[in-house]
């Protein structure tokens, strides 16, 4: 015990509070007898139950209703649903909550920008704070966001078409040709050399 707790049996006093090395508390009790031992008993046992009690209040505090409620049984099974009405005022209050978050943030977003968001027109180039351009696309069904993302691909395509012309005059060969010299060391070689 020494070795591993650092200290003797024999120094812990009597009523000395002492931790395991999982942090709980436990009380030293010197042999006095059965009586003596069960009134420290009841002592660690009402210690707990407040313990339990506090928690059961913070659970209802939390959730609006007693841990250990009374719920009736029917048909073999516990019922412990609060009912589709509390559910949807659940629903209804977060739903509320997010809201007047989202109001918060467009007011936030009005003092940084100038302009509200719901100001913003379809189809208007907006830039983000990197400068990146974004496309304004107000929902109107699966149809043109397929549309849309098909011409932003083709423009896409465009792009990598013009780099790879490019790259072929700079190099001299197309961009996706093999090269033998690749095949042979495993290495791409782009640069001229010294010559």
């Amino acid at each position: 015990h020494v070795a591993k707790y650092g200290r003797s049996l024999d120094d812990v006093e009597e009523d000395e509070e002492v931790y395991d090395s999982d942090g709980m508390a436990w009380k030293v009790v010197v042999g006095k007898g059965a009586t003596e031992q069960k009134i420290h008993y009841e002592e660690k046992l009402q210690g707990l139950d407040e313990s339990i009690n506090e928690a059961k209040v913070l659970y209802e505090a939390k959730y609006g209703c007693p841990f250990d409620s009374d719920d009736e049984e029917e048909g073999g099974r516990l019922e412990v649903g609060r009912g589709i009405a509390y559910q949807r005022q659940v629903y209804e209050s977060r739903i509320d909550a997010l809201l007047s978050q989202l109001g918060e943030v467009k007011e936030m977003h009005v003092a940084k920008y100038g302009r509200s968001v719901d100001d913003i027109e379809e189809d208007e180039e907006v830039r983000d704070s990197d400068g990146m351009p974004w496309k304004v696309v107000i929902g109107k069904g699966i149809v043109e966001q397929k549309s849309l993302y098909e011409e932003n691909l083709a423009h896409l395509e465009d792009g990598l078409a013009e780099v790879k012309v490019l790259w072929e005059a700079k190099y001299g060969r197309p961009f996706d040709s093999d090269d033998e010299e690749e095949e042979e060391t495993g290495r791409l070689e782009t640069g001229r050399g010294i010559a």
